[in-house]
């Protein structure tokens, strides 16, 4: 009777893991879209706010054990000119995904990544043709890496969202970290 109540809660629990979509990797994936504009104005913050930043691709800084994950978005992801002209270049709608993954470690410690792609266009600017770039966070407690993972989703939503000539700073941008 042991047994098999065991059995019954074990699949229950799988089942319950499974809609979450982290039952066998530890991994959940989020994918949001966002308009040139709201690149754009993530760019901008990342090359005022954040430019001075000591976090960069893989790497994260630790302060009393609280984790500080910070935006910085790499200069080949739009040409200097292009961005000089005040974005007259970049007129062409273009769409970006941001995947945002939450990755378990083991013994309690899990990995936030946040990659953004942009879709490939042959009219672009950039002669890269594709933009893409990783940020890694990382806490020893999930709860701690789900609130990173939900603070990393609200403001791609709130850049989403705002007013096309709304200032990084009146919509909640990072400036220290997220």
């Amino acid at each position: 009777m042991r047994t098999c109540l065991s059995r019954i809660l074990t699949a229950a629990a799988v089942a319950v893991l499974s809609l979450l979509g982290s039952c066998a990797s530890g991994e959940v994936w989020v994918d949001k879209d966002f308009d040139q504009v709201g690149f754009d104005r993530m760019w901008a913050v990342s090359q005022g706010a954040l430019v001075a930043s000591d976090f960069d691709i893989g790497k994260t800084r630790r302060e009393e054990g609280k984790i500080e994950t910070q935006w910085r978005f790499a200069p080949w992801m739009f040409s200097n000119d292009a961005w000089r002209e005040g974005r007259e270049s970049l007129r062409q709608p273009r769409r970006f995904r941001a995947h945002v993954r939450l990755q378990e470690r083991g013994l309690g410690k899990w990995n936030v990544a946040v990659r953004v792609e942009r879709e490939r266009n042959t009219d672009i600017v950039d002669p890269s043709n594709e933009a893409r770039a990783t940020w890694w966070g990382e806490d020893d407690d999930e709860e701690k890496a789900r609130a990173l993972l939900y603070r990393i989703e609200n403001s791609i939503r709130v850049w989403n969202d705002a007013p096309a000539n709304a200032a990084p700073s009146s919509i909640g941008a990072p400036t220290g970290g997220l």
